[in-house]
C-alpha cells in the first residue's frame, strides 16, 4: 500500500494549480524555443538530427564529417567529445553511452545552462516572446556553446 504522505501528495497533485500551469507552459516555451534554435543551428552546421518535441537535450549526428574526423585521428564518439571539450570548452556526452554505435559521430547535449528562474520571470512579467533576442538575453551560455560547436564543425 502507498504511504499516507504519498497519498496526500497525489491528492494535491491531481488538483488544479493555475500557478503550476503557467510555470509549465512558460518552461515549455523556453525549452521549445531553445530546442528549435539549437536544432536549426546544428543542422546548418551539417548535423543530422530530429528536432526535439520535448525535454532539454538533443542528439546530433555529425557522421557527415567522418572522413575529416578520421584525418584528425578522431575515430569514435568518445574521442569526438574529448576533442570538442578541449577545443571549444563545451561538454557533451558520446552517443555510444546512449546505445548509438561507437563509430557514429553523435553526442548528447543538454541545454539547461541558464538561470531558469530569471528567464521564467522575464517571460511572465514582461510578456516577452521566446525568440532569438530572448534566448541571447536569458540563455547566453547555451547559445554561445552551440555556436562554438557549430563553428568547430564548419571549420573542419
Amino acid at each position: 500500500s502507498v504511504s499516507a504522505p504519498i497519498q496526500n501528495a497525489a491528492v494535491v497533485g491531481f488538483q488544479e494549480h493555475p500557478e503550476m500551469d503557467i510555470y509549465l507552459e512558460n518552461s515549455r516555451k523556453i525549452l521549445g524555443g531553445l530546442a528549435k534554435h539549437i536544432s536549426m543551428r546544428l543542422s546548418a552546421a551539417g548535423a543530422s538530427l530530429k528536432e526535439p518535441t520535448g525535454g532539454f537535450y538533443i542528439m546530433p549526428n555529425f557522421s557527415k564529417y567522418a572522413e575529416k574526423l578520421y584525418d584528425r585521428n578522431i575515430n569514435n564518439s568518445m574521442q569526438l567529445c574529448t576533442k570538442l571539450l578541449k577545443d571549444t570548452g563545451v561538454a557533451v556526452l558520446p552517443g555510444s553511452v546512449f546505445g548509438r554505435p561507437e563509430n557514429e559521430f553523435s553526442f548528447r547535449m543538454a541545454f539547461v545552462d541558464f538561470n531558469g528562474e530569471v528567464a521564467l520571470n522575464a517571460l511572465q512579467n514582461n510578456s516577452r516572446q521566446v525568440n532569438d533576442v530572448f534566448l541571447q538575453d536569458y540563455c547566453p551560455s547555451v547559445i554561445k556553446g552551440v555556436e562554438k560547436l557549430s563553428s568547430w564543425f564548419e571549420n573542419l
